[in-house]
Order: C-alpha cells, then sequence, then structure tokens
C-alpha cells in the first residue's frame, strides 16, 4: 500500500508539471545528486522504509535459529524479549535448547536479561587476532572471549559451533548459557543476605512514565549501576542494621512529610550514606584511608571490616559485615572537620580572590599541611566566603574557624584579621519563634559577642585574631540544631554554611593595623556531649 502511495504521488508530480527537467529522473541527498537518469528509462519507483533491510535480515536470523532444533527455545525468548527486529549486524552466543531447560518462559523478566546478555551490538568472529578479547552484551556485562588449546571460549564456557554466518550476523552456538553476573546496583535490589536495605533501596523506585522507573538513590549513587566504573560498598546483614538503626535514630530528627515517618526515613539515610566508594576497597589494609562519596574517612580498613564477606562484581565488590562498626560510640558523632580549601561541597567567595597556600616548615600545626588564602578585590567593599557544611546531626556543636597567621608566608606579617560570622541553617520555628514542623531555612544568622546566634537583621560582632598563631577560634557555642542534613553525593542538598566575612575597613589606620588577607584552615564542628 505504502509502495502504490509514493508510486501516485510520483506520477501526479510528473503529470502536474512541477518537474521542469521532463527527461530525466535525479536523487539527491544532502544537495548533491547521487543517482540520475532518463525519465524513459524509468519503468517504476519503489519506496522502503529505512529499516527495511536490517529488519529482513533479522528475520532471516531469526528464521535461522528457529530452524535449528538445538535453538528453538532461544529463537523463542528472543521473541519474547522483542528483540526478533534487532538481529542485523550482531553477534548471537546462542545456548542450546537443553541448557535452557530450567528458563520458564513466562518469566519475561529472565528471559529478557538471558536474551540481552547473549547478543553483542557488533559482529565478533573466533578468527579475532591475539589471544583473548572483551565482548560487550546488550546487557552492558563484559565477558572474557579468549583461545586456549585450539578452542574458543566465552567467559570459561566452550563454544559448541563457533561463526555461523547468517545474513549480516554471526552465530556462536553455546554449550550453555553464560552466567549473568550482577553489578553494586543489582546485588543491592536483587540479592540476598540484607533484605532490610534491599528493601530500603526498592522502597525509593518510582514509576515515571509508562513502565520506565526512577530511583532517587540511584540519581545520587549513579556510578553504582555503570559497568565502566569501579566501586565499592558496605553491605549490613538485617541484624547489623537494626543496631545501626537503634543507634542512629536519635540523632536523626527531620523535618515533618504528611506522607511518611521522616525521622526513620532519615535514619535508614544515615545507616547507607556512608557505605559508598569510588574505586574499590582493599580490606586487607592497616594504614590506608578511603574516603566515601558522603566525605566520610574509613580508617583502618582491615580492623574496621575484619570478618567481612567480600563479593566480586562486575562493577567492583561489596563487603558484607555483621555489623557496621563505623557507628560504635568510638567512631561515631565525633567532630566535622572542612578543610578551608575543599571545594567538593560548593565553597563560594564574594569579592575574593582565593587560593591554596602551602606550609611544611613544621613551626605551625597546620592540617593536610595546606590554608586558604583570601585576598580581597581591589573594589571589595564586603569580601565573604562561604562554607558549606554537610552531615550535621539533630544535635548540639560548637563551633569553630581556625585562622592561620600571616608570618606563615612572610615572617614580618603579625597583622590581625578582623571577622564577621554568620550562619545559614535548618530550624524547626521561624524568626518570631513560630513552630515549623517542615522546617524553616534560616538564611545567615548572625553572631553576637558571646558566640550566640542571633536574628539575621542584627548586625554581627566584629571578631580579632592575635595574628601570631594557628588559632582556633569559637565563633558559636552550643548550637542545637534541630534536624540532620546528610549527604551522599555533590546532588545531595547541604543546608548547613558558615560565612566569614572580612570586617577590616578601608581607612588608613585600618589598614596599618590588620590584614585584608584571611588564611583560614579548616572549620570544626565539635558536639557536646
Amino acid at each position: 500500500m505504502k509502495r502504490l502511495l509514493y508510486t501516485t504521488l510520483l506520477l501526479l508530480i510528473f503529470c502536474s508539471g512541477i518537474v521542469k527537467a521532463q527527461d530525466s529522473l535525479f536523487f539527491y541527498k544532502s544537495g548533491d545528486i547521487i543517482y540520475g537518469t532518463s525519465l524513459y528509462a524509468v519503468d517504476s519507483v519503489t519506496f522502503l522504509a529505512p529499516d527495511y533491510y536490517p529488519n529482513s535480515r533479522s528475520n532471516v536470523v531469526l528464521n535461522n535459529l528457529m530452524s535449528n532444533a538445538d535453538l528453538t527455545k532461544f529463537a523463542q525468548m528472543i521473541q519474547i524479549a522483542r528483540f526478533e527486529k534487532k538481529l542485523d549486524d550482531v553477534t548471537i552466543w546462542a545456548p542450546v535448547n537443553s541448557s535452557l531447560s530450567q528458563v520458564e518462559l513466562s518469566d519475561t523478566v529472565l528471559v529478557k536479561r538471558i536474551v540481552t546478555n547473549h547478543i553483542a551490538n557488533s559482529k565478533i568472529s573466533t578468527t579475532f587476532n591475539g589471544d583473548s578479547l572483551m565482548v560487550t552484551m546488550l546487557s552492558n556485562k563484559h565477558y572474557l572471549l579468549n583461545k586456549t588449546l585450539g578452542n574458543c571460549l566465552l567467559d570459561g564456557n566452550t563454544i559448541q559451533t563457533p561463526n555461523v554466518y547468517v545474513a549480516n550476523s554471526i552465530i556462536h552456538i553455546m554449550n550453555k548459557p553464560l552466567a549473568y553476573k550482577m553489578n553494586i546496583w543489582e546485588y543491592i535490589t536483587q540479592g540476598t543476605g540484607h533484605d532490610l536495605m534491599k528493601v530500603y533501596f526498592n522502597s525509593h523506585t518510582k514509576v515515571s512514565t509508562g513502565t520506565s522507573t526512577t530511583n532517587d538513590l540511584l540519581n545520587q549513587l549513579s556510578y553504582i549501576n555503570s559497568e565502566d566504573t569501579l566501586s565499592s560498598v558496605i553491605i549490613p546483614s538485617d541484624d547489623a542494621w537494626k543496631d545501626a538503626y537503634t543507634k542512629l535514630h536519635p540523632y536523626c530528627a527531620a523535618p515533618y512529610d504528611s506522607l511518611k515517618d521522616s525521622q526513620d526515613e532519615a535514619t535508614k539515610f544515615a545507616i547507607i550514606h556512608n557505605n559508598f566508594f569510588q574505586g574499590k576497597l582493599n580490606a586487607l589494609t592497616t594504614d590506608s584511608v578511603f574516603t566515601a562519596t558522603s566525605g566520610y574517612e574509613l580508617k583502618s580498613p582491615a580492623s574496621m571490616l575484619e570478618g567481612a564477606q567480600t563479593q566480586e562484581l562486575t562493577n567492583g565488590n561489596c563487603f558484607n559485615v555483621n555489623q557496621l562498626k563505623m557507628y560504635n560510640l568510638e567512631y561515631w558523632n565525633k567532630e566535622i572537620r572542612i578543610e578551608a580549601e575543599n571545594t567538593g561541597y560548593g565553597l563560594k567567595t564574594q569579592n575574593y580572590t582565593r587560593t591554596i597556600g602551602w606550609y611544611s616548615d613544621g613551626v605551625f600545626n597546620i592540617s593536610d599541611k595546606k590554608y586558604l588564602k583570601l585576598t580581597p578585590t581591589a573594589a571589595a567593599t564586603a569580601a565573604t566566603v562561604e562554607f558549606p557544611i554537610p552531615n550535621t546531626l539533630s544535635t548540639k556543636y560548637n563551633v569553630y574557624c581556625v585562622f592561620v597567621p600571616g608570618t606563615v608566608d612572610n615572617s614580618n606579617n603579625h597583622k590581625p584579621y578582623k571577622v564577621r560570622f554568620s550562619l545559614s541553617y535548618l530550624d524547626n520555628k521561624n524568626g518570631p519563634g513560630t513552630a515549623i514542623p517542615a522546617g524553616y531555612q534560616v538564611t545567615r544568622a548572625t553572631v553576637d559577642a558571646n558566640n550566640n546566634i542571633q536574628a539575621p537583621s542584627v548586625a554581627s560582632n566584629v571578631f580579632i585574631t592575635d595574628g601570631a598563631t594557628v588559632q582556633k577560634m569559637l565563633v558559636v557555642k552550643n548550637l542545637q540544631l534541630p534536624f540532620c542534613n546528610l549527604y551522599m553525593s555533590n546532588k545531595s542538598p547541604i543546608k548547613f554554611s558558615l560565612f566569614v566575612e572580612n570586617a577590616v575597613g578601608s581607612t588608613a589606620p585600618e589598614l596599618l593595623n590588620y590584614s585584608k588577607t584571611t588564611r583560614i584552615d579548616c572549620i570544626i564542628l565539635e558536639p557536646v556531649q
């Protein structure tokens, strides 16, 4: 029918006189003539859909599989998975019927998994150059194809009949199907031995449109579902999950949510947010430090992961543990320290030029031997730096800013700093003191001379450093945070920030006695026990 319509349309064009060069027929592509002939040499014109030939070749491949008595079940599985039109220009690693006897065709999820795990989107012959190569299937799983003793093996499985060329594709007949290997995401959401963690992750899967789904945890941890990125995860058993829940729950108060128990949800997030690492962990090391995507530092892995059962997965490894030791009293709810030069959490400056200073002389105790050097721009009126601070808990803190003196890079520079502090954080009441159970974002609350928080509209006290030592200056004492604010990746919002503003004036006496350039080592939040 489509061919008839196109032919009729062409004849109408000719008859209407639209075609001026009536003695010739031309075909154009991107403005260039790719074919031309005399009109009188044309008997008929046939128009084909762009996928006509790929579909035709796919049908040839499918018919070949169906005609082989040993491959009829895999051919059925291809149709059930709706891949019968996707068999052109591919390599099919087809398992024989007897090896698929345990596969229920009614289990469409399993059927599609097997099919996509046995088709590669390129043509691969066993006569390749070299001894081995890596094959990537439509499932994105990678399998080693190697030659040994005259045979070719795929992931250790014998290729029963190699190199059956059909249409534009290649079929290899396998003695058994490839073992499907889970990645970290699949292991968390489908594996066994960690039901509470699995239920939590799967509860975040929502249907978006049609049959497609989204998962906000996966959005933050997208790398654990990538076959091309190595990662590691610590997975708690159900007993370890319950133990951690009991310990963390009091520190995980969260804004009210009418649709869920927000503190319960925050506690579950707290259990897992320190568990993910980019790169592979080595549980045998005693002196290495591995940093989780939350910023948590796993020190002495051999001790912290003692007794863990290691599982190798396609994109990394996981450590199944019966206790999350990181939440024991000796490790839990300790100081939060943000190195001032760390830009990973969204450090911002206004009217400052920032550089990183390095120090190795040993006179001053500067953490990581680095500090942030802030030089106001020439036209600056109010130079400010903002330090977002993640992973605060619903508990009480003393907040400190550690300053580095000017003598660190100039022995004659003893000028002190003059600064003002302000904080932004999520409170449970607004400015007038009205309770806001869903949370109220306080923006730049100022600090008085007694290190107490005051309303943003009140001017902050001016604090002056001693100009001679690395000074751990108290900013705010006994700051009670009503809600936790946990961080797992750069997609997690941070609602707590400390602002440090240069308070040095522009008069001659001010510039003579105080430094316009400020040097900061780190920000520290110490829990008040």
